[in-house]
């Protein structure tokens, strides 16, 4: 009897240590599956700002838009992708240009560069009252 219950306490810490050992593996395959999410997701990002950019120096403005709204909907804080949306509105001649770079002004507060092209734009635009703040600032 006490061997009966001897070999049954054996049997079991054996398959406890099996089934720790499942958890363990099945816990390490979830974490790399997730984390080559996290770097596949930040690679479709890089993609659509180079792809937006290099559509933007072909003068391709109408491949340049897709991928910079696909930029602005995958990271839409992102300031890299409120410039390229910037400058695609700026080679269509749209007025959302100024609305765009406020918004890359608003990001990056500290970069002088983002309130110059804010002001340039508007001026561009025959909107001196927009870039009066900017230029007094």
């Amino acid at each position: 009897m006490l061997r009966a219950i001897q070999l049954r306490l054996d049997t079991l810490k054996a398959r406890r240590g099996k089934t720790v050992v499942g958890f363990l593996i099945c816990a390490c395959v979830l974490y790399l599956a997730w984390a080559g999410y996290v770097v596949y997701r930040i690679e479709r990002h890089q993609m659509y700002l180079r792809n937006g950019r290099q559509a933007l120096e072909r003068a391709d403005v109408r491949s340049a838009l897709s991928f910079a709204q696909r930029a602005v909907e995958d990271r839409q804080n992102d300031i890299d992708a409120c410039r390229l949306m910037a400058d695609v509105h700026d080679a269509i001649g749209s007025s959302t240009t100024l609305t765009w770079r406020l918004r890359a002004a608003q990001l990056e507060p500290s970069n002088v560069l983002n309130y110059l092209a804010w002001a340039e734009t508007a001026l561009k635009l025959n909107n001196a009252g927009l870039a009066s703040p900017v230029v007094a600032s």
